[in-house]
């Protein structure tokens, strides 16, 4: 006899069937290190099939490359989850399609026709999570729709400013409760422009332009005007959380001179695509310590704060500037998975 329970187990049994196995590929880092086997456990825990392919922290890109086109057959009818790394290898190649006239991905259309889904971008997962942590439930509540972007959503101006909005309310609200509860004012701030375009929010900026010029994302030409105005954007921030604006200077690379010349009480602030464990004489950028250990000893007493924000985060969480404690980061980390790999796909198939 076919019982009311029989029926919903099986229909439970088909929608698990249904449920494409989950592989996160990324280059490694520091938060991905600490983070992601976590992650990857919670996921198989909560009956999701889940795996990742993980390049060591400085694979090049064309390794990278080489690896994706070599295993494709590995790809298809995956969930697939990259940072912007490895997300960029995937959107190297432009086509026009002949019907809509829009120009997609080669490599993106080939796996999605064969099954493949391309969920999320990784580092803005980790940008969700951040926010969530960082700005409270409040903030986080008005914007909560931010979590089903990422780069290729994004084509319109006031959906990359709302990005924008959040980035900025991230970096003003730390920075101001830090001052609020004493902390202090720097001497000098540094906001180093180079590389800034590498990560969100202003990633977006060369994302939505390509795409309006049909050129791919990693072909599209940064001006100088783009880097000013990013500069004076984070300018605004910092203002906006109480640094005087006259102790803030804009300048393209962190060069070994500047670095020379700061002392106790100087904060940089750059892309973390900027650190490097020597000085490059090809393009004369310069940093003192490595990524894995970030602590104002080991540069003459610095504050050094990295962009994406969610490295901001955690840099300024290392240097005592934010005092959130790393169990609400995690938990916060937890439910940005949870929403996106469990809650959402119930939903759709109700």
């Amino acid at each position: 006899m076919i019982t009311l329970e029989k029926i919903e187990q099986s229909n439970q049994e088909q929608k698990e069937k249904e449920q494409l196995p989950i592989l996160f590929i990324y280059r490694d880092n520091d938060l991905f290190r600490e983070h992601m086997p976590e992650i990857v456990n919670n996921l198989q825990a909560w009956g999701r099939k889940a795996e990742a392919q993980v390049f060591p922290q400085g694979t090049k890109k064309e390794e990278i490359r080489e690896w994706i086109e070599a295993n494709q057959a590995e790809l298809i009818k995956k969930e697939l989850i990259t940072d912007d790394t490895v997300g960029s290898q995937f959107r190297r190649e432009m086509i026009r399609d002949a019907v809509t006239n829009c120009y997609e991905y080669r490599l993106q259309k080939e796996l999605r026709e064969k099954g493949t889904k391309f969920v999320a971008d990784l580092d803005q997962l980790f940008e969700d999570a951040t926010r969530r942590a960082a700005l409270g439930n409040e903030l986080n509540d008005t914007i909560s729709d931010m979590e089903k972007y990422n780069r290729e959503r994004l084509s319109a101006t006031e959906e990359y400013e709302k990005v924008i909005f959040v980035a900025g309310k991230g970096v003003e609200r730390i920075i101001k409760q830090y001052l609020k509860k004493g902390g202090d004012l720097p001497r000098q701030v540094y906001v180093f422009t180079n590389k800034i375009y590498d990560h969100e929010p202003f990633s977006y900026v060369r994302g939505i332009e390509a795409k309006k010029a049909g050129i791919d994302y990693s072909d599209f030409s940064l001006t100088e005007e783009h880097f000013e105005k990013a500069g004076e954007l984070v300018k605004e921030w910092l203002v906006k959380a109480g640094i005087p604006k006259e102790i803030i200077r804009i300048e393209g690379n962190i060069t070994r001179e500047i670095t020379r010349m700061s002392g106790i009480g100087t904060w940089f602030i750059f892309d973390r695509h900027n650190i490097k464990k020597r000085f490059d004489d090809d393009d004369k950028s310069y940093m003192t310590y490595e990524h894995q250990s970030i602590h104002t000893s080991k540069i003459h007493n610095l504050r050094a704060f990295v962009l994406p924000f969610s490295d901001f985060y955690r840099t300024a969480r290392e240097q005592g500037v934010l005092n959130v404690d790393q169990q609400e980061f995690c938990d916060a980390l937890n439910k940005t998975f949870e929403k996106v790999f469990i809650e959402q796909p119930k939903k759709s198939k109700k």
